[in-house]
């Protein structure tokens, strides 16, 4: 598989996971496919969260970042409405701490409503 097929599987699942785990947040953001559900802030579902951010970030580190397309860094920038440096330090942020993908979920969610709101194509 490419590094671009794994990198784009890699985000999608995580992406999925994210709105499972936390359904309270994904409803907030649009995705409605865990509305029965309620947040679990069980002891055991932080330390199930840990461990799932610990082996997204294991993922993530293994794709092989020197062969990815020009296209992953244009999903930041231009459709993310950030500048390059800033896209290509979360992406490295990113292969260092799981911590970070969490907010960048969000963040996107949030400039693709933004960006439908003002009528602009969403960055998705």
């Amino acid at each position: 598989m490419s590094a671009d097929a794994e990198f784009a599987r890699v985000a999608r699942e995580y992406l999925d996971d994210r709105a499972e785990r936390h359904p309270d947040i994904a409803t907030g953001l649009g995705d409605h496919r865990f509305d029965a559900r309620l947040a679990d802030p069980s002891a055991q579902a932080l330390d199930d969260e840990r461990r799932a951010l610990d082996g997204w970030a294991a993922r993530l580190a293994a794709v092989n970042h020197g062969t990815l397309s020009a296209e992953h860094m244009a999903l930041m920038t231009d459709r993310g409405f950030q500048e390059e440096g800033e896209a290509a330090g979360k992406w490295r942020r990113a292969q260092l701490t799981s911590a970070q993908l969490a907010s960048y979920y969000v963040g996107y969610s949030e400039i693709s409503d933004l960006a439908t709101t003002c009528g602009r194509p969403s960055p998705a």
